[in-house]
């Protein structure tokens, strides 16, 4: 909080005839309720310095002042200043210009590009819309084209020239008018771009007039899917989902990863909290591991579990992002009833993803139980004395936030929690963390896309690996089956396997309890 009668704001500067950026520092009077746009516009017009912003309305309706605050992207007319130093950055993903000004040009030629007006029918008009889409496209008309959602995509931090959430936006209420007639040509042009959004929602916490980016994301997926199109790979996994409830095309054998442990199956047996295990710790190798270290946590906590084995569906989550809403209700559907055949209140997920529709769309369907996520769970052991530390780990270790736990779900104190209560941990936090972490970019159905290395020139888990890798941590953990596969991936990309691992919450807690 502010204590002084000064701000200290620190500016990026930069202009061509630099050799490299540097940043100036400025004493600036503090007002009341005083704004990063006041700060510098008292650089500028009271001090004289030749700094290049951008301006225009001052009431966060031109978007056009869009910068970097402490890490975060914000627009300076909205922002105040609570602290008594700030430092001012242009905005990420963009070619800067000068100072605190990026170009949007290209930003701008992808909306005048693609359709970016209502192509009108031959119909009579009006016609009717009734309120729920009349609802979305005030909320979709909100976009100011600030494009501080194009600042923070981590798919755009690797691949410039992606369209972005910016263009999705207004291609969505144009969909939506019932005067347009070229929603199948926009579909038919942005349909192989749609895929490659990781549904991180940082977008969505970003936008100042809290427009509802991925929604319109999800529903233009959904119409392109109707339509028949989706990539191979994809294809390969609904395919495979349809046919043996899981993307990885395997029959059966969904509690392999437990043979040799004595664990309850349920509906046969009863026990007091469901472990849903889901499909990545069934099926893939790695990830199994976590699995185990969940059933060795659990039981030393003495926990009444059970597992449902081959009645254990997959729950759905990637196949909704995807934008297949009937495949997302059979899955659930079908879950639920083996939900309701156990009789348990309580289930504890490996899996973000699937927490999320356990605790937001399975009680659309009719259900009603408590959901857990794995952290959430142990940390209350912990607080509760049922799950004892015993030894001591003298290792660095830094926390990447999976983006369906934390952003989406506000869930950043319970793995924190966790990690603090064992003795020895020197915890580091990477410069972006809790709600402006970086995505490890497997949200979304990413983890069953191909996407085009001719486009993505560095992968955001690689990205990120890079970022944690900077902190010289011994261990990278996290609380997501994605976020594991994709972080181990990038450390194994920048060569650094060999100094840094990547592990669950609950593997690490192996190690201490």
């Amino acid at each position: 909080m502010n204590s002084g009668s000064t701000v200290r704001v620190r500016v990026f500067r930069y202009h061509k005839g630099m050799d490299k950026p540097r940043y100036e520092t400025y004493e600036v009077p503090r007002l009341p309720k005083m704004t990063v746009l006041d700060a510098l516009e008292y650089i500028t017009e009271v001090l004289g310095v030749d700094l290049a912003y951008r301006s225009s309305c001052g009431i966060m309706r031109c978007g056009q002042c869009g910068v970097l605050v402490n890490g975060k992207a914000v627009l300076a007319c909205q922002h105040k200043i609570e602290t008594d130093e700030i430092t001012v950055d242009p905005l990420p993903n963009f070619p800067i210009i000068r100072d605190l000004v990026v170009d949007f040009s290209q930003a701008r030629n992808d909306l005048q590009r693609i359709l970016h007006f209502v192509r009108g029918k031959a119909a009579e008009f009006p016609e009717p819309i009734d309120d729920e889409k009349m609802k979305k496209v005030r909320d979709f008309s909100q976009c100011i084209e600030c494009r501080l959602c194009m600042s923070v995509c981590p798919i755009i931090t690797g691949y410039k020239e992606w369209l972005g959430p910016t263009f999705f936006v207004w291609v969505s209420r144009f969909n939506m008018d019932v005067r347009d007639a070229a929603k199948n040509m926009r579909l038919e042009k942005i349909r192989d771009e749609l895929w490659y959004c990781a549904a991180c929602g940082s977008c969505e916490i970003i936008c100042p007039w809290e427009v509802p980016v991925w929604e319109g994301i999800n529903e233009l997926r959904s119409e392109v899917v109707e339509s028949g199109f989706i990539p191979r790979t994809l294809r390969v996994a609904l395919t495979n989902v349809i046919n043996y409830k899981n993307p990885w095309g395997l029959r059966g054998k969904r509690d392999q990863w437990a043979q040799g442990m004595k664990i309850k199956r349920l509906p046969g047996e009863k026990a007091d909290v469901l472990f849903f295990v889901g499909c990545t710790a069934s099926y893939e190798t790695r990830v199994q591991n976590v699995a185990r270290a969940g059933v060795m946590v659990l039981e030393k906590a003495n926990v009444d579990f059970g597992i449902l084995g081959d009645y254990e569906s997959c729950c759905g989550e990637p196949f909704l992002r995807i934008g297949e809403k009937g495949l997302f209700e059979l899955l659930a559907n079908e879950n639920i009833e083996n939900f309701k055949r156990c009789e348990v209140k309580t289930i504890v997920t490996i899996c973000p993803h699937a927490y999320d529709v356990f605790t937001k769309e399975y009680p659309k369907l009719g259900i009603s139980f408590t959901a857990l996520h794995h952290t959430q769970f142990l940390s209350d052991l912990i607080d509760r004395g049922k799950l004892r530390i015993a030894r001591r780990l003298d290792k660095v270790v830094t926390y990447h936030d999976p983006c369906f736990l934390g952003k989406r779900n506000k869930i950043f104190e319970a793995p924190r929690k966790i990690l603090e209560s064992i003795p020895g941990i020197k915890l580091e936090e990477m410069p972006r963390n809790k709600e402006n972490s970086f995505c490890c970019g497997g949200g979304g159905g990413r983890m069953w896309f191909e996407e085009s290395s001719l486009k993505v020139k560095e992968s955001p888990c690689v990205i990120r690996a890079k970022e944690a890798a900077e902190l010289k941590p011994d261990i990278i953990v996290t609380a997501c089956p994605f976020c594991l596969t994709n972080l181990e991936y990038g450390v194994k990309v920048i060569e650094r396997e060999n100094e840094i691992q990547v592990m669950d919450i609950m593997e690490l807690l192996t190690n201490v309890i």
